[in-house]
């Protein structure tokens, strides 16, 4: 944990401000690379050189322009890092608090789910038991009246009495849908769903990345004799500058 003291402020960095001559002279340059790279067209050893020297003033005027800024940069980076530091410090504090109460209200909110799910479930239960023995009774009932129809008219027309009339059950009461348990105001539980790999040999094709790390690392040292299945493979030239002073 960082301590500091808060009466102490870290000192602002100072805004960079060129003067107009190094504006200037910074703009010129860049005026002037710019037109040479729009300009040169490179077919033969002299324009060859003559980019590599254009490049080399470019790489000159990078190191001008970071030379000029760096101070500012790095005293805004020191700053940065100091205020960051102070708030780090202050939101620690907040971790452990906000830590177990978060995982008490998990819980709560967890255990009021299940209960309600448990509700439900002995709701739904209870409704099957009346449509079952809804049900029953019906069946008992057209069984009684077909009984009686054989009486009067026969067995074949008792038969066609239960092949043709539907079993009329009685009708239930509507469902009534189980409550959920008050919520305090502002807390809410969002349902998270979580995994962990048991058998990566399992896993689908559309589940899997290539290991790109491994695959650039076995290129770039096998080079030209680098073969991997479904990968293609080829090389560029990259330009590299080695300043020449004459």
């Amino acid at each position: 944990m960082h301590t500091f003291d808060e009466s102490v402020t870290p000192d602002a960095p100072a805004a960079v401000v060129l003067t107009p001559a190094q504006a200037a002279e910074l703009e010129q340059g860049q005026l002037t690379a710019l037109a040479v790279a729009k300009t040169l067209t490179i077919c033969d050893l002299a324009t060859e050189q003559a980019a590599g020297d254009a490049l080399n003033r470019i790489g000159d005027l990078k190191k001008k322009i970071a030379q000029d800024f760096g101070p500012s940069i790095s005293a805004a980076h020191n700053a940065h890092r100091m205020i960051l530091a102070q708030q780090r410090a202050h939101l620690d504090k907040l971790v452990e608090p906000e830590r177990i109460l978060r995982a008490g209200l998990t819980k709560w909110l967890t255990e009021k789910r299940r209960r309600h799910e448990a509700a439900e479930r002995i709701a739904r239960e209870v409704r099957e038991v009346a449509e079952a023995e809804a049900r029953r009774q019906a069946e008992e009932a057209q069984l009684k009246t077909a009984l009686e129809v054989e009486v009067i008219a026969g067995s074949e027309v008792a038969e066609k009495f239960l092949d043709e009339v539907p079993v009329v059950t009685a009708p239930l009461v509507a469902d009534v849908p189980v409550e959920r348990e008050a919520t305090a105001e502002g807390i809410g539980g969002v349902e998270q769903w979580h995994w962990e790999v048991e058998d990566a040999e399992k896993i689908p094709r559309e589940y899997l990345v290539p290991d790109e790390k491994a695959i650039g690392a076995m290129v770039r040292a096998r080079k030209g004799a680098a073969s991997i299945p479904g990968v293609r493979t080829w090389s560029t030239v990259e330009v590299r500058r080695t300043r020449i002073y004459r």
